[in-house]
């Protein structure tokens, strides 16, 4: 991604006009703003985005959008959950074995949402997006993962209070999920999406 500043110093009744030569391949990962201030003390500032090529970056946007949703970030830590026993005197061998598999089998799935994950990331039309795919729900994945390994680690301990830990975090991992989907729908409503079109 390359950015470009062109500054211009205008007084009053001057203007300043630019012709950009962009490829049409290359208009939907394009966005130009206009940025100004008045006075050197930034008495009155403004910073506005040219909509005008909103007939090439919506549809992109929208199946980058669709895309993303079809990427369920929250499948393997919910496998995962899903299988917790009640941990006390009566907790069975046979429940902790099912808990490990369901952990066992929660860590691959991280690795394949991420591949689709960078995908969307790829081809994703605008920095803001790109930025919540890595930042918010890559980081969530990456963490996820590393929970999970670190509760498989717990429960070949044979503790019964890290097992206890392993599951709670596992718990409170799940419920970040909300937080990345709330996020999600903001940047939506951000970019005029709404989530019928998907």
């Amino acid at each position: 991604m390359r950015y470009y500043t062109l500054l211009e110093i205008l007084y009053p009744t001057e203007e300043v006009n630019y012709d950009i030569q962009i490829p049409q391949d290359r208009l939907p990962y394009v966005d130009i703003k206009v940025e100004g201030s008045v006075s050197r003390r930034h008495l009155f500032r403004f910073s506005q985005t040219i909509a005008d090529l909103e007939q090439w970056t919506r549809p992109i946007l929208v199946e980058t959008f669709r895309s993303l949703n079809a990427i369920d970030v929250s499948t393997p830590i919910s496998h995962a959950v899903r299988a917790i026993p009640e941990f006390g005197a009566k907790t069975t061998l046979e429940e902790v074995a099912q808990f490990r598999q369901a952990i066992s089998e929660s860590i691959p799935q991280f690795q394949q949402i991420m591949k689709s994950l960078n995908k969307v990331f790829h081809s994703a039309p605008n920095q803001e997006i790109r930025d919540y795919l890595k930042e918010t729900v890559g980081h969530y994945i990456t963490s996820g993962e590393k929970i999970c390994n670190s509760a498989l680690a717990s429960l070949s301990s044979g503790d019964s209070k890290l097992m206890c830990e392993a599951a709670e975090s596992l718990r409170q991992h799940l419920s970040l999920a909300e937080e990345v989907s709330r996020k999600k729908l903001y940047l939506m409503s951000r970019f005029g999406i709404d989530p019928a079109e998907l």
